[in-house]
Order: structure tokens, then sequence, then C-alpha cells
């Protein structure tokens, strides 16, 4: 079940970085798209992640772990944008 995600541990790999501990699932939202998307929070950052079988490299319900392989820069695209424009052409 769907719910059974919630509480899991998401850890995950992009390209060729090493696998690190993105954070819990808080929710599975749907309507978003054709995939449900994770919700996983990393300290004071959130994520929504496609749970696509393509990311998906292992789930274990039994230890309450997710293992994704993700695109390299996914995890950067709700990243905070650099400084706003007037900023930079105030100098």
């Amino acid at each position: 079940f769907v719910s059974d995600l919630v509480g899991c541990r998401v850890f995950a790999s992009t390209g060729s970085a090493a696998v690190r501990e993105l954070g819990p699932v808080t929710d599975v939202v749907f309507g978003a798209g054709e995939a449900p998307l994770l919700q996983v929070r990393e300290g004071a950052r959130e994520f929504l992640i496609p749970f696509v079988e393509s990311y998906t490299k292992q789930v274990d319900l039994s230890t309450k772990r997710i293992e994704l392989v993700l695109p390299e820069g996914m995890l950067e695209l709700d990243a905070p944008l650099g400084k706003p424009k007037s900023e930079r052409s105030a100098r």
C-alpha cells in the first residue's frame, strides 16, 4: 500500500555522487502527473520526488528503507536562485 511508504527513510544517489540519506517520506502526493510524488523532508528542505520504477533501486518495507537513483541535478531543481535581479543591478 502507498500508505506503507510514509515513514520510510529515503536514500538516493545521483550520477557519480555517493548515496546519501535524504530523510523520511512525510506524505505521498497524487494528482501532479502520472506518478505519485514522495514528499521527503531533509532538515528544512522538502523534496517532491516522482515514485517511478526507473528511479527505484529498492524498497524494503521491513526496514522502512527506499533506495533511489535520481537523474543528475534533480535534487537541485528547487534550490534557491541567485540574488534577485534588482540586487545584481544595484552594484
